[in-house]
């Protein structure tokens, strides 16, 4: 493609692919073909993108929200900044943007990136960045009920998601986990966890997977005894137990962690069917 961007890559997908190297290498065709006159838009905090740099023969562009980047887009205290053709423009101050979670502000600095190597002016990118306000199934924000936000983020199919979705919110949680696993680690969602959220209700397959990751992780720090820990067989049932246990100025969140492919035939078919739940309580 003219612009090709790589958002991030961390260990997904494991069950399709034979190792992480090969997952890797099958996410570089992206720009590994691409030609002197096109674009590659790499994450700068990403460890993989030294190699992925040096695969493709495309222009780069960097973003990163942990360092200033010499062509690109960064964070720098409160502002997104945009530097490019040897000048600095701030793109919008973090208070202007719409979306929760540090992953977002990310997203809108990749997003940047694109759209100025295919022509899209300052302007136009601003308006955007600080009122574009998200789409289905990534974090969205389904119903207020009893004073309780239920929210749809059935995108997140592995822990890594999970987790960007968990750290966006300062509001106890009551979390929605399950579905499929990937053959991918929960150790460090666990641990997020174990942290931040109040109530687990797990449901579909990856069950015994959290059980023994929540066990597991607790046992080894000593810490997070006041997490609850509800198990269900379906999402039917997980959202009727989050409606019963969640208390007011609570959010609700399906952010499984795994597929749908347990139960669905996938995450929007999952996302649908979570809306439907909470419209009918």
């Amino acid at each position: 493609p003219h612009v090709a961007v790589i958002t991030n890559i961390t260990p997904n997908h494991l069950d399709r692919h034979p190792s992480m190297a090969d997952y890797v290498r099958a996410k570089s065709h992206i720009v590994a073909f691409q030609s002197p006159d096109d674009w590659a838009v790499l994450n700068l905090d990403n460890a993989y993108t030294p190699e992925l740099a040096a695969r493709t023969p495309a222009r780069v562009l960097h973003f990163s929200l942990e360092q200033p980047v010499k062509r690109g887009a960064f964070l720098r205290g409160e502002e997104l900044v945009l530097r490019l053709d040897d000048a600095e423009r701030v793109l919008c101050p973090l208070s202007a943007i719409k979306l929760r979670g540090i992953h977002n502000v990310a997203n809108i600095l990749a997003a940047a990136c694109a759209a100025w190597a295919g022509g899209v002016s300052l302007e136009a990118m601003r308006m955007v960045a600080s009122t574009f306000a998200g789409v289905a199934h990534r974090l969205e924000e389904v119903r207020r009920w009893r004073g309780i936000l239920f929210v749809n983020d059935s995108i997140a199919t592995s822990p890594e998601r999970a987790i960007a979705a968990v750290r966006a919110y300062r509001e106890p949680l009551v979390l929605l986990a399950g579905g499929r696993d990937k053959h991918l680690s929960w150790e460090q969602w666990a641990d997020v966890v174990l942290s931040r959220v109040r109530v687990v209700v797990a449901f579909g397959e990856a069950v015994p997977i959290i059980e023994r990751a929540l066990r597991e992780r607790r046992a080894q720090q000593g810490s997070g005894a006041n997490t609850l820990l509800y198990t269900v067989d379906s999402l039917e049932q997980a959202v009727a137990k989050a409606a019963q246990v969640a208390r007011p100025g609570e959010v609700v969140l399906l952010s499984p962690g795994g597929t749908s492919f347990d139960a669905f035939e996938d995450f929007e078919a999952r996302g649908a069917r979570f809306r439907e739940l909470v419209a009918a309580l």
